[in-house]
């Protein structure tokens, strides 16, 4: 009985882990977009470098 009731609580609980991370990793690309959009559109200058 308890392998029951366990099993449909851990994937709650997994549940809730995988949204409360997609909202960390969503707020924090927004706050990353909206405070840095030229340096995520340029390539960085050590990439032109390396290849030039």
């Amino acid at each position: 009985m308890k392998g029951n009731i366990a099993k449909p609580a851990v994937k709650i609980i997994q549940a809730f882990v995988t949204l409360a991370q997609t909202k960390v990793i969503a707020s924090f690309f927004h706050f990353a977009l909206r405070n840095t959009p030229i340096a995520i559109i340029k390539p960085p200058i050590g990439a032109n470098h390396i290849h030039g």
